[in-house]
């Protein structure tokens, strides 16, 4: 399924070409595949063990692929919107969340258990509860106004 957002950007339709990463020069493949490679490297690290490091290397690695694949540079309005509105990514996708045995699934799960996701501006202005039990602190921000984060 597409996100309804993107269809207005029907210009990023089309514009994926995974063979552009297998034809990509030498230091540039080897450049994105470093940078996934550190983040793979540290991928069962604690999470309470930088594991903000490992998230940016891998960050870093998909914006330099996003950017080979679909030759546009922006997230927004480019490489990430046509990736959203790709067919075949949105197929393969939906197969391993629905898949029960597929790893995505279980990560989709986990993550979906942390929404809602807040807007980190607003944060600060809210004072924490003492409780640190998540389904109380959400409900505390819920409570104050603090609208989602969009992406």
């Amino acid at each position: 399924m597409v996100c309804p957002e993107l269809v207005r950007n029907e210009q990023l339709i089309g514009s994926v070409d995974f063979n552009r990463f297998q034809h990509l020069h030498h230091d540039g493949k080897c450049l994105i595949v470093g940078w996934f490679k550190r983040a793979w490297d540290k991928k069962d690290y604690p999470p309470e063990e930088e594991s903000f490091e490992p998230f940016i290397f891998a960050w870093i690695a998909l914006n330099g692929w996003g950017s080979c694949i679909t030759t546009l540079d922006n997230e927004r309005g480019g490489w990430l919107d046509a990736l959203m509105l790709d067919q075949s990514i949105c197929q393969k996708f939906n197969s391993h969340v629905s898949d029960n045995k597929s790893p995505l699934h279980s990560y989709a799960n986990e993550f979906h258990e942390l929404w809602p996701i807040f807007k980190v501006q607003s944060l600060p202005r809210v004072t924490l509860p003492s409780k640190r039990i998540r389904r109380e602190i959400v409900e505390h921000y819920l409570s104050a106004g603090r609208g989602v984060a969009k992406f």
